[in-house]
């Protein structure tokens, strides 16, 4: 089981310090944070960094993982004040390259390094919609611990199931889309790594979306009733914010923009079924759920909140 959701996120964080020697092996301190930091580790795509030497003050961020055809970030955000606001972007004189020192900036060496594969964790936009139980639209970025979305089971029964803590969160984040259009009207964004379930019958045929073509058949719900097939007639790609996907306590289909949809492979999908929600419950019961999600997502942060905890 500790490989269940081993790929339904893929970590994407980086790290950031200032250094005294232009091989960056020995630290310099600075007050990041409002504390006096070596390094920060662990920092989401789009999370800001506010920094202070001296009587200076300055932000960063790294809205990508995007490079250019030297290596550098281009993503990396450098602002003259704190709380990445205010005047004072990409600094033309810094060049950032992973886990390479830089040049000698304002008195310090910094190096930045990005863990993790540089491509969008299989998820929506923090736009894209799920139905609440009662019948109640909802942005999939309001979601919260328990709440009980739409869903379909292996055979297509609309069902409801419970959004779990394992659920990916990343509002700020910036990725590449891919936009579906059925027959039937209904229009999907999607990462290119989300599974989708395709085929003549609903719902344990599953592909990815970068995968899937027009022409192929996939699965909508209308009404209410019984998921029924559509066809794709139209596949484009859009930059969008926001990475989202619930993941669901008892493993079944969440229904996202009126498809059926799944959060990762149907080996995954089974496992989940089988396995997830008794150990979800041992870890609140043993007070270990925050161990529980580092094991299975790599504590990279990227979680929605707990019921009733303020976004």
């Amino acid at each position: 089981m500790l490989q269940l959701l081993s790929t339904a996120a893929l970590a994407q964080t980086w790290s950031y310090g200032y250094y005294k020697n232009s091989d960056c092996t020995k630290f310099g301190d600075v007050t990041v944070g409002g504390k006096i930091r070596k390094e920060v580790t662990g920092l989401e795509l789009g999370e800001c960094l506010s920094s202070s030497a001296g009587g200076s003050e300055w932000s960063f961020k790294l809205e990508s993982c995007d490079t250019d055809g030297n290596g550098r970030f281009t993503g990396f955000k450098e602002y003259a004040k704190t709380n990445c606001k205010g005047d004072g972007g990409v600094r033309a004189e810094v060049t950032y390259k992973n886990d390479t020192c830089t040049d000698k900036i304002d008195g310090s060496y910094r190096k930045m390094t990005f863990d993790g594969a540089c491509a969008a964790a299989p998820c929506f936009p923090s736009k894209a919609m799920v139905i609440k139980a009662g019948g109640i639209p909802t942005r999939v970025d309001s979601l919260v611990e328990g709440d009980e979305i739409m869903a379909t089971t292996d055979d297509g029964t609309l069902t409801t199931d419970t959004v779990s803590l394992l659920s990916i969160r990343q509002p700020w984040a910036k990725a590449q889309f891919l936009v579906m259009v059925s027959a039937s009207n209904a229009t999907i964004t999607l990462t290119p790594e989300h599974h989708l379930p395709v085929g003549a019958a609903c719902c344990s045929t599953l592909k990815k979306a970068k995968d899937v073509i027009v022409g192929e058949t996939v699965w909508k719900i209308e009404e209410g009733a019984a998921a029924k097939a559509t066809v794709i007639t139209a596949i484009s790609k859009e930059p969008g914010l926001g990475l989202h996907s619930p993941v669901l306590t008892h493993g079944l289909f969440p229904v996202v923009d009126g498809l059926v949809t799944s959060f990762d492979s149907i080996d995954k999908v089974r496992l989940a079924q089988f396995g997830l929600a008794p150990l979800l419950a041992a870890c609140k019961t043993s007070g270990t759920c925050a161990q529980f999600r580092e094991l299975f997502l790599a504590g990279d942060g990227k979680y929605l909140n707990a019921a009733h905890q303020e976004a």
